[in-house]
């Protein structure tokens, strides 16, 4: 079975092998027959060193099949991949990653058994690692500074760049001389 990554890394290859009409050129000769190297450079006008280029790149993208018979190596058609859909072909080339999954990674390296290793420099990280410590706090019951401050010691000891951040991305919000959970 061929993991997620090489469908992916394939279905990639197929669009940088479409992308020069050489290799469209020799697709059209295969599509009606199948063929070698010389006959493609003659009716193609091209050296058979450069056919042999492009058709390196095409095998790799899984677009040809060759087979050797006696000196000649035999190229074909990879008609169950080019009989696919245009948007499957591009839905398989372009993964988005799930943003819960990056969520998760990104906690999962900074926390270490509940605690905080470091403070992220990355606005994008630092919200995220903001917004999992805000939500030991619990919405809308006042803490005071004493219990606020409490509660991010248990995770990270830097607790006045927390409670800072925590307050200036708008999860936390100080009233007077009490902290609420916003978020």
């Amino acid at each position: 079975m061929i993991e997620k990554n090489c469908i992916e890394h394939q279905e990639v290859e197929v669009f940088k092998a479409l992308a020069d009409e050489s290799r469209l050129k020799i697709i059209r000769v295969l599509l009606e027959k199948d063929s070698y190297t010389e006959y493609l450079a003659e009716q193609l006008g091209l050296t058979t060193a450069t056919v042999a280029h492009h058709m390196k790149k095409l095998e790799h993208a899984g677009m040809v099949y060759s087979t050797k018979i006696q000196h000649y190596v035999i190229y074909s058609i990879n008609r169950e991949l080019l009989n696919k859909p245009i948007g499957q072909l591009i839905c398989a080339a372009i993964h988005y990653e799930d943003k819960k999954t990056y969520e998760e990674q990104v906690i999962n390296n900074y926390f270490e058994h509940g605690k905080l290793k470091t403070i992220p420099s990355q606005l994008k990280k630092r919200e995220i690692i903001m917004s999992y410590i805000a939500q030991r706090f619990e919405k809308k019951k006042n803490y005071t500074e004493e219990e606020l401050v409490s509660v991010i010691r248990e995770i990270f000891d830097d607790y006045c760049t927390i409670k800072r951040d925590l307050i200036g991305m708008g999860f936390v919000e100080n009233n007077n001389s009490s902290y609420v959970r916003k978020v």
